[in-house]
C-alpha cells in the first residue's frame, strides 16, 4: 500500500491551532466547561490566599507472554485506597492547611495567578524534514484508525504549558497493537526496529526517529486500556490527536531518577497545573505497590510550591501517611530486595551485583526477566 504525504512539503507553514471552543467535548474526561470552572476555582482560591483566608527482538511470542502484567503483590496494597472504609468523597474538605506556614510577604506566587499555563501548542522549532516525518506518522495512524497517544514533551506542554524541544517524539501504544503499527509504518517507508523488547521500539526516517513506547524502562508503567480511556484530545502540529492522561504521565515519570535525568520537576509542574482535576483515587491505584514513591513526590511538591500544597487533597496525604505509620510498627521484610533499580538502571548495580540484593525489576518482584535487565544495563552510555 502506498501512502500519500499531503502535508510533508508545507509542514513548516503550519500555524499552531488552539483548542476550538465551538467543539463539544462532553466525551472527554475534562470538558471545556470543566476547564473553565477549574480555572475559576483556582483564581478564587488565589484571591482568598492573597487576602489571608486559606481554603483547601522476539516479537509475537514475547508480546503474547507479557500482556496484562501487573506486579504479583498489587492486590495486597488495596488498603491504600480503602482504609477505614472511607471513600474520597467522604473525606472533609481542605481547611486551614497553611496555618502552620510562615507568612509570605509580597510573594509573587500570591500576587498573580501562578497556575497560568505557558504557550500551549507552540510552533515547533524543528527542521522541515523532521516536522514532516512527525506529522506524516500522526496522519497515517489516524487514517488507519490505530490506537496511539502522544506523550513526552508535547503532552507536558498540553497540560502544564512547559515548552521543551527534545530530539525525539514519543508515541505511546498498547503492546498488543505493536505488530499492526509496526507493519503499517514500515509499509509507509518508515522502518521500525524493536530496540528494547520490554518497553520500546523506534520508527526511523533519514536520521530522525519516533519512539514507540508500550511500557517503561523498569517494566512498571505498562500501557493498558486505561491510558486511552482517560486521554485528552488536542492538536499537535495542527493535527487532531490525543495525549496521555496526566495521571499516567505522573506515574511513569515518578520512577525516573537517573544520575543524568530526574523528572521530578515535570511532576511538580503537572501537579501545579492539574492537581485540582487529577483523579487521585486512580493515581493512587497506579502507585499502589510503590506508594512510598508517590508520597515522596507529594512531599517535595509541598516544599517546591508551599502556597499551593493544598492542591493535594488532605485525604490523599492522610492515607499515605497512615500507611507509613502502620509500616513503621511492622517488622522489616526478611528478603533483601533493592527497589533502587526501579528508579535508576545504573546507580544500584553495585547493590545487586556485589552486595547480594535481589533486583526489584525481575520476577516475581517486578515485570522484567534477567535477559531484559541485562540488555537494558548494556545500553547504559559509557562515562568518561
Amino acid at each position: 500500500m502506498q501512502y500519500v504525504k499531503p502535508f510533508f512539503d508545507n509542514a513548516t507553514h503550519c500555524e499552531p491551532l488552539q483548542r476550538d471552543d465551538n467543539v463539544q467535548y462532553e466525551n472527554l474526561p475534562y470538558s471545556n466547561n470543566s476547564l473553565q470552572n477549574n480555572h475559576a476555582t483556582q483564581n478564587a482560591r488565589s484571591t482568598q490566599k492573597r487576602s489571608g483566608h486559606d481554603s483547601h527482538v522476539a516479537h509475537d511470542n514475547h508480546f503474547a507472554q507479557r500482556e496484562n502484567i501487573l506486579p504479583k503483590n498489587f492486590s495486597q496494597h488495596d488498603d491504600i485506597l480503602h482504609s477505614n472504609n472511607t471513600s474520597p468523597s467522604e473525606n472533609p474538605p481542605l481547611q486551614n492547611s497553611l496555618q502552620d506556614s510562615h507568612p509570605f510577604q509580597d510573594n509573587p506566587l500570591q500576587r498573580g495567578n501562578s497556575l497560568q499555563r505557558g504557550n500551549k501548542n507552540p510552533q515547533p522549532d524543528l527542521p522541515a524534514a523532521t516536522l514532516g516525518f512527525y506529522r506524516d506518522v500522526l496522519q497515517i495512524l489516524n487514517r488507519e484508525g490505530l490506537r496511539y497517544l502522544v506523550g513526552g514533551a508535547y503532552a507536558l506542554n498540553h497540560y502544564a504549558g512547559v515548552n521543551r524541544l527534545t530530539k525525539d517524539f514519543d508515541i505511546f501504544i498498547a503492546r498488543e497493537d505493536y505488530q499492526k503499527i509496526s507493519l503499517t509504518l514500515t509499509r509507509a517507508g518508515y522502518p521500525v526496529e524493536m530496540t528494547y523488547p520490554h518497553w520500546l521500539a523506534k520508527a526511523h526516517h533519514n536520521g530522525d526517529f519516533i519512539d514507540l513506547v508500550f511500557s517503561s524502562g523498569n517494566g512498571v508503567a505498562e500501557v493498558d486500556d486505561a491510558w486511552f480511556d482517560h486521554s485528552e484530545e488536542t492538536k499537535i502540529f495542527c493535527i487532531e490527536t490525543r495525549v496521555c492522561p496526566a495521571e499516567e504521565i505522573i506515574w511513569s515519570k515518578a520512577f525516573i531518577m537517573e544520575r543524568e535525568r530526574f523528572d521530578g520537576a515535570d511532576i511538580a509542574h503537572l501537579l501545579l497545573a492539574c492537581g485540582d482535576r487529577i483523579d487521585w483515587s486512580r493515581l493512587m491505584q497506579r502507585f499502589a505497590p510503590h506508594w512510598r514513591l508517590l508520597l515522596s513526590h507529594l512531599i517535595l511538591f509541598g516544599m517546591i510550591y508551599p502556597a499551593h500544597r493544598d492542591v493535594v487533597p488532605r485525604w490523599v496525604m492522610q492515607q499515605l501517611l497512615k500507611r507509613l505509620d502502620k509500616e513503621s510498627h511492622a517488622p522489616a521484610p526478611m528478603e533483601e530486595i533493592c527497589g533502587g533499580t526501579l528508579l535508576s538502571r545504573e546507580q544500584y548495580l553495585r547493590d545487586i551485583q556485589n552486595l547480594g540484593f535481589k533486583d526489584a525489576r525481575i520476577w516475581p518482584h517486578g515485570n522484567m526477566s534477567e535477559q531484559e535487565t541485562s540488555l537494558w544495563t548494556d545500553a547504559i552510555p559509557p562515562r568518561i
